[in-house]
């Protein structure tokens, strides 16, 4: 289902991709065979496709697609032509045919060709070529037709994903030679349908959204504390109001819509990776079935509520029934090799007290809480095998062992990846600091700089790394626009982080591909969040700028500021244990204070309020100086770094 790359996970085998400046412009003259590394006068874009292929040529010329060329395609290629004639019909206002052969008197074709031979780019690699007479894409199997498509949309002008026809367009294709694989198997982007609920359409809409990234994995979290969110045959009381939690959009999903969805999904060459929560996590549940709680008193909240249950009682076999029952269903309804069971923040003081836990710790010999969470999440597993699925789950299913085949999603930052890859076991990189989406404060650039293979890892150890995904947590119940502002323009970076190859990184160069690349997401209705305006790095900080109590540290500020206005200044973490606080910062000349913004926000695994607004007057030619109160959370162990930047 996760097709191997050509290529380590670690760096690409092709550089030839640009400097910033190239990205900015191409010669007017389009010279043969001109590759994009190097500087060029300045005329026309080049070409903004995100991700980045891995090579790419720009040749003279163009190709025009009109009314009267064909899409020729073989056999084993006819679906993926009619998904392209499919893409270019609404906005074009003409349905191109498609063909097994060329047609007599055929001026223009788009060939689509399946060649097994061309195993160097793996399963996902394409070859794309554009001259003035033809486009031909060609790849080893049909996922990597479909990527080379991807990259065709994005060669045309933006207007040809809009959802009606557009008036006065020539759809003109720049002349290019593509040879592009994915580096990572395992590029994903999590949906949280647990915490609250999202429409079957928006769903089919965010899956649409990943293919046109070449993001394969759909990590759909099914259950937690908000919602039970689909149907499980011979479980009605799951899908009651009141298992809900409070502020979740009622609603949930028939097993024919899952069926929908995971094909509509299988047609864009995503793979679905459902996740049911346990052992925590799981109050839906424990609402509707009790029985499955472990029986001590909950006590109330300070509202004098009762609480609302967490874990299930894993001494009690009737757990296990239920769980299986619903497994055996997932696995029928998702035909994907992975199964995600969640595992994380489970407390497991109930279990200590509970006689049926007790039971279970003493026939099972078990010593402490973690060795008890553990047999739970090996038994689900083995279970899980007998079914033909791979297990995963968030980095606490580490605690108290893990079985050999256990695949690691790591998300309390990389520490906990590191040790599993070392142990041998799989990993799916996801850590919050770069890659929880419903962080609003993670800027664009953060999430561009992320790197999923840790540098202590070894060539060995770092096979392990499948690759890396983004979160979309839903607990704050957002709407679907709102949705919509904290993904995108983000996935867009990560798409370019787990695709492209690690040396091409370049994140001025990506901003630039960037701006041409929103006009599609505007065309396709996306609520996208607008860049920022480019920030200057004015200063760093180390173990000497922190203090468990707040203090002062002054930064020179010598550049990033012209003149007078509105500037955002922005406190970006790079690493190291401690989160870094700000408590106020200001803008000091000759002593005087020329602004101030005082509010408490911080830069770590998470960002909060971590851009700070200021407004300055007149200035003099003094030296200005930027003044911050800061602390730490947790020793000295913090680094990062400040920039500032025009308010957009």
């Amino acid at each position: 289902m996760f097709p191997t790359t050509p290529e380590t996970r670690t760096q690409s085998s092709i550089r030839n991709y640009p400097l910033p400046a190239l990205l900015r412009h191409v010669m007017s003259a389009c010279f043969v065979a001109l590759f994009l590394p190097l500087a060029l006068a300045a005329e026309t874009a080049a070409p903004a496709i995100i991700p980045l292929p891995a090579k790419m040529e720009i040749l003279a010329g163009t190709f025009v697609i009109t009314s009267e060329t064909v899409i020729v395609a073989d056999a084993a290629s006819s679906a993926t032509a009619r998904q392209l004639a499919g893409y270019l019909k609404p906005a074009a206002g003409f349905a191109l045919p498609v063909a097994a052969q060329v047609p007599a008197g055929a001026k223009t074709t788009i060939t689509l060709t399946q060649d097994p031979n061309l195993t160097r780019l793996g399963q996902e690699g394409y070859l794309l070529n554009v001259t003035p007479d033809g486009i031909r894409i060609v790849s080893a199997a049909q996922a990597g037709l479909f990527y080379g498509v991807q990259t065709l949309r994005q060669l045309l002008p933006p207007q040809v994903f809009a959802a009606t026809p557009a008036k006065g367009i020539t759809w003109t294709v720049p002349c290019v030679a593509i040879e592009d694989h994915p580096r990572f198997t395992w590029r994903g982007l999590m949906l949280d349908s647990g915490h609250d609920f999202q429409n079957k359409d928006f769903v089919k809409r965010f899956i649409d959204l990943m293919a046109l990234h070449k993001l394969n994995l759909f990590h759909w979290h099914l259950t937690d504390l908000g919602t039970w969110s689909f149907e499980i045959n011979g479980r009605p009381k799951l899908l009651e109001a009141a298992t809900r939690g409070p502020g979740v959009k009622p609603g949930h999903y028939t097993r024919d819509e899952i069926r929908e969805v995971v094909g509509y999904a299988a047609a864009l060459h995503i793979t679905i990776l459902p996740e049911i929560d346990m052992p925590g996590h799981e109050p839906p549940a424990l609402l509707a079935y009790p029985e499955l709680d472990c029986q001590q008193p909950r006590g109330v909240d300070k509202n004098g509520k009762p609480n609302r249950p967490w874990e299930f009682c894993v001494g009690n076999e009737k757990t296990y029934v239920f769980l299986e029952e619903v497994l055996s269903q997932v696995a029928d309804l998702f035909p994907g090799p992975y199964i995600h069971i969640g595992g994380d923040e489970c407390p497991k003081d109930r279990w200590l007290g509970c006689p049926l836990c007790q039971a279970k710790m003493k026939a099972e010999n078990l010593h402490n809480g973690e060795e008890l969470q553990s047999y739970f999440i090996k038994r689900i597993g083995k279970f899980l095998e007998f079914r033909n699925r791979r297990m995963i789950g968030w980095d606490e299913i580490l605690e108290g062992g893990l079985a050999p085949n256990a695949t690691v999603m790591s998300w309390r930052g990389m520490g906990k990846g590191i040790a599993a890859a070392k142990a041998g076991h799989d990993v799916v990189m996801a850590p919050t600091a770069w890659t929880y989406f419903d962080y609003p404060d993670t800027p664009v650039e953060k999430v561009y700089g992320f790197e999923p293979v840790p540098k202590e890892l070894d060539a060995v150890q770092a096979a392990h790394v499948l690759g890396a995904q983004a979160q979309m947590w839903t607990d704050n119940h957002p709407s679907e626009d709102r949705i919509d502002a904290l993904v995108y323009p983000r996935a867009a970076a990560l798409a370019e982080v787990v695709w492209s190859p690690v040396a091409s990184r370049d994140y001025d160069a990506f901003v630039v591909r960037l701006q041409g690349h929103l006009p599609r997401l505007a065309a396709l209705g996306v609520h996208y969040k607008p860049l920022a305006a480019a920030g200057t790095v004015i200063g760093h900080w180390t173990a000497e700028h922190t203090s468990p109590t707040p203090k002062l540290v002054d930064w020179p500020l010598a550049t990033g500021v012209k003149g007078t206005g509105k500037y955002d200044i922005t406190f970006q973490y790079e690493g190291g244990k401690s989160r870094y606080q700000i408590h106020a910062v200001e803008i000091v000349q000759d002593g005087k204070v020329l602004a101030t913004d005082k509010h408490f926000g911080w830069t770590g695994a998470s960002d909060h309020d971590n851009v700070y607004h200021v407004e300055l007057p007149q200035l003099s030619k003094a030296p200005l100086i930027l003044r911050a109160t800061v602390s730490t959370d947790f020793g000295p162990d913090s680094r990062g770094r400040i920039l500032i930047g025009k308010t957009p």
